[in-house]
């Protein structure tokens, strides 16, 4: 489950229910209007979508759908204070709402707004117990709450709607992987890839696990193979830069780091994380906690964040603070967080 996968699509209602009565005639050009703005929506031309559910929602002002697909269009223009006005306004006219419920969590969750995120599918989740949707996104806000557990938990479920979905097993695999116990993580991998070959991600997960064994060659030969599958993702480029510092070829990690960046220099949370780490064994402390606390705002489940924030703290004599970060990464088992933990704390 790497940074890229955001959550998953939007829920777009696309048969209008009234639930207040109005007269037919407002009613028949409510739904004309409603079923435009959908079709509009669809194709992506957001400025007519809003053209459309304005006209309907002039008509007929109580209507949640309406509301919740405006919403949908403000959220895709990233007018999300707007989006968000309109999925509550839904939610007043129709307690507990499921779509959107859903809509709202994509909005929180795309602000960093993860604790809320998760309370809205929770609820969703309890009237929707067979969208597998609604558990995969789940799964994905309770990784950014380092809730690694749950996410297992909400993508075991969200395998047994869809048993054969690759990217299910693919974001399990690399929940086992940071949760150290690779043997699972590699079950999962074999059974992604045998329904995609083509996978970089998994690929390039299962380079960092040859790193982190020290089995540099297998690991560069893996992700070599992810990025002739993908030569554009940034997760890819990340790893390679990764494996390379942990070989202590800073040349050819800076080389890396320097591609990520100039393709994503602003949501990249993993290329941060490799900065700091180069300005770390630089002893600069005080840059690299910048860039570390730029990231975490970011994606705060980026691997062995927290660690390397740690050493920043230790570096500039806050034992306290980097005691609290260590122990987050001890909390999945890695072990120079829990020699730390037994040294320093």
């Amino acid at each position: 489950m790497p940074y890229r996968y955001a959550l998953a699509a939007v829920c777009l209602v696309v048969g209008l229910s009234f639930v207040w009565g109005c007269d037919n005639s407002k009613k028949e050009k409510t739904f004309q209007y409603f079923n435009k703005g959908t079709e509009y929506l669809r194709r992506k031309d957001l400025s007519k979508a809003l053209h459309y559910f304005n006209q309907a929602l002039l008509l007929s002002p109580d209507q949640p759908d309406l509301y919740n697909n405006r919403g949908i269009v403000y959220y895709q223009q990233k007018n999300y204070q707007a989006a968000l006005t309109d999925y509550n306004q839904a939610l007043q006219l129709k307690q507990n709402y499921p779509d959107a419920l859903y809509n709202r969590a994509l909005l929180y969750y795309e602000q960093g707004k993860y604790a809320e995120a998760l309370a809205d599918l929770d609820k969703a989740a309890l009237q929707q117990k067979d969208s597998a949707q609604v558990f995969l996104s789940r799964a994905r806000v309770k990784l950014q709450l380092r809730d690694f557990q749950g996410s297992i938990s909400d993508l075991d479920t969200y395998l047994t709607l869809n048993p054969q979905e690759a990217m299910g097993y693919e974001s399990r695999a690399y929940l086992y992987y940071r949760m150290h116990q690779p043997e699972s993580a590699q079950k999962d991998w074999a059974k992604a890839l045998s329904f995609d070959k083509n996978l970089p991600l998994t690929l390039a997960n299962q380079a960092l696990l040859e790193a982190r064994n020290r089995q540099f060659e297998q690991a560069l030969v893996l992700i070599n193979q992810a990025l002739a599958l993908d030569a554009e993702e940034t997760y890819v480029l990340d790893a390679k830069a990764w494996i390379y510092l942990q070989m202590n070829k800073v040349k050819e990690a800076q080389q890396n780091i320097e591609l990520s960046w100039q393709k994503d220099s602003t949501q990249n949370a993993w290329v941060l994380r490799n900065k700091g780490v180069l300005l770390l064994a630089q002893k600069k402390p005080e840059q690299a906690l910048v860039l570390f606390q730029k990231a975490e705002q970011i994606q705060p489940a980026v691997e062995l964040l927290y660690f390397y924030m740690g050493e920043a703290y230790q570096q500039l004599n806050q034992n306290e603070k980097a005691c609290g970060c260590w122990k987050k990464e001890a909390d999945l088992q890695h072990p120079e967080s829990l020699k730390q933990i037994k040294a320093q704390c």
